[in-house]
């Protein structure tokens, strides 16, 4: 689209297509050889008022525009586990969303805080024996109590475990 003839860069960062194309056949080119660019880097030329989307405005492609930087944003949050910034309240906030969060996104620290609490709590059990009991969100006591606290101890701690090496591994990469 870059490429087409007649395509106007007046407001874009470019001076015309053949630098345009550099700048985007440079960042393929580190992606096909293994080398990630910044996720910022690739982020800028979408961006609202981006170079490339002045292009497309400014030359009559704009609504082509729109279709292909929905089809750029998945492929990003595909390459970079890209949902970290996405808010719960943005209605195509979805169960994959939500998986990333809970696996290597803003939910590192809830998952380190709930695996630290839960411990606690499983050798508070643990101490207190049969006495043991809560009451949320179900009556649990004795054993049950032991086996619930450490089934939920055991998840808490893979999940921070999980999401502390995928966030490690994505900010690594960028």
């Amino acid at each position: 689209m870059l490429s087409r003839p007649n395509n106007d860069f007046t407001w874009s960062s470019w001076d015309d297509a053949p630098a345009a194309l550099r700048q985007v056949d440079g960042l393929i080119a580190r992606i096909e050889s293994g080398d990630m660019p910044k996720q910022s880097d690739v982020n800028l030329l979408f961006l609202p008022t981006g170079p490339i989307q002045e292009v497309a405005e400014n030359s009559g492609w704009g609504e082509q525009f729109l279709t292909l930087a929905k089809r750029f944003d998945r492929a990003v949050a595909w390459a970079y586990g890209g949902s970290e910034h996405k808010a719960l309240s943005d209605p195509t906030f979805g169960a994959a969303d939500y998986w990333i969060q809970l696996t290597g996104g803003r939910m590192r620290w809830l998952a380190t805080v709930f695996a630290v609490a839960s411990i606690g709590l499983f050798l508070d059990v643990l101490v207190e024996g049969d006495k043991a009991e809560f009451y949320f969100p179900i009556h649990v006591r004795g054993r049950a109590a032991l086996w619930t606290t450490g089934f939920a101890s055991v998840i808490w701690i893979v999940l921070a475990i999980v999401n502390w090496r995928n966030w490690l591994r994505r900010k690594n990469a960028s």
